[in-house]
């Protein structure tokens, strides 16, 4: 038995993540089960959400609470393979890896080696951790085992590819708000800016290249950001963008249905990452069947060298990706399913070795 332990879970909207790898899993016959904090057919909801808009003294009680469930559950299910989730090593991910973290049955999936929310750099802490005890760690990239192997890792590394989405594409037009059906210009080349603002994804960037673009060349461009603004990154973007470009700013939590309904419009999704380990919003553009605008990061570089998804810029370029908004026609050809295929046997192939090495 293999169970995934994902501490976020609603709070990010990871459910369908874990809900994927589980039927990848099962699919090759291995029985899998979620340990998380939000309901489901496959989910042991062993946590609470110490993660909302409550107390602290109630945070603190729902964290020990949950802690006391989870060192339960390990310990009845000792015979069984556990893949703790974590984006960048946070205080909360070491008190759960710190029990558990040098047996021979427990994988830590490192999503982000280091937390891009910040781009803070990596404590004593996290380095002394990731250097001596952990055993087992799973990574997306090739850019992601090179950090941990600088970092002085000793342990194992295996290598996965993203797996690909499974969801239901259509969408409740009940469920989207009037700002969200307004949002697309179908006259224009929709771009869509999708997910958590952070500072390390660029945001900036694109609102400088365009900024930089004369009203007649802006003309047939529309601008989407739809996302929560995480630390409040950029406070206001409204400011910081030219009254010439066609905007339109939904900074919330997008709900499923509203996110079915901008990838289905969208033209091109926008990726101007500075930093990145992995994308799943490139794996949603993939999904849905979107060209991409990236930057030339290491983890964009390898998927691009595979399936040419769109445009790629110089990363940090100003110059290079106003170049890029110059020369965008508005439909490009491209196909996903192709590679999407060849990603899903690659990953079953890689989680069956995985396991015999367990």
């Amino acid at each position: 038995m293999v169970y995934f332990i994902d501490t976020v879970g609603e709070k990010s909207g990871l459910e369908s993540f874990d809900e994927n790898l589980v039927k990848l899993f099962v699919s090759n016959g291995i029985k899998c089960g979620i340990i998380s904090n939000f309901s489901s057919k496959n989910c042991s909801k062993v946590f609470y959400n110490f993660y909302k808009n409550i107390s602290f003294a109630k945070k603190i009680l729902f964290f020990v609470i949950s802690y006391l469930n989870y060192l339960k559950f390990i310990f009845c299910h000792q015979k069984s393979i556990f893949v703790y989730s974590c984006f960048g090593l946070r205080f909360v991910d070491i008190i759960f890896n710190l029990p558990f973290s040098l047996l021979g049955n427990f994988f830590v999936l490192v999503n982000d080696v280091q937390s891009l929310n910040t781009m803070d750099g990596l404590s004593l802490l996290q380095r002394i951790f990731y250097k001596y005890f952990i055993r087992n760690i799973i990574v997306f990239s090739k850019s992601a085992r090179d950090e941990l192997y600088s970092l002085g890792f000793r342990g194992r590394i295996f290598i996965i590819p993203w797996p690909a989405y499974s969801f239901d594409k259509s969408f409740d037009d009940a469920n989207i708000a009037p700002e969200v059906r307004d949002s697309v210009n179908h006259s224009k080349i929709n771009l869509l800016f999708f997910g958590g603002i952070k500072k390390s994804k660029g945001l900036d960037l694109v609102i400088n290249a365009l900024n930089e673009l004369n009203p007649h060349e802006l003309n047939r461009l529309k601008l989407i950001i739809a996302g929560q603004n995480i630390n409040k990154a950029f406070v206001p973007i409204e400011n910081m963008i030219s009254n010439n470009v066609d905007l339109s700013l939904i900074i919330r939590y997008i709900n499923n249905d509203e996110l079915g309904y901008l990838f289905n419009n969208a033209d091109y999704v926008l990726l101007p990452y500075e930093k990145i380990y992995q994308s799943a919003i490139l794996n949603l553009a993939f999904y849905y069947n979107k060209p991409v605008i990236s930057s030339d990061l290491p983890y964009f570089n390898e998927i691009y060298e595979k399936v040419k998804y769109g445009f790629i810029f110089k990363n940090g370029s100003k110059e290079d990706l106003k170049n890029t908004f110059l020369c965008l026609p508005k439909k490009f050809n491209f196909n996903s399913e192709d590679f999407l295929n060849q990603q899903e046997n690659c990953l079953e192939e890689d989680l069956r070795l995985l396991l015999k090495n367990a």
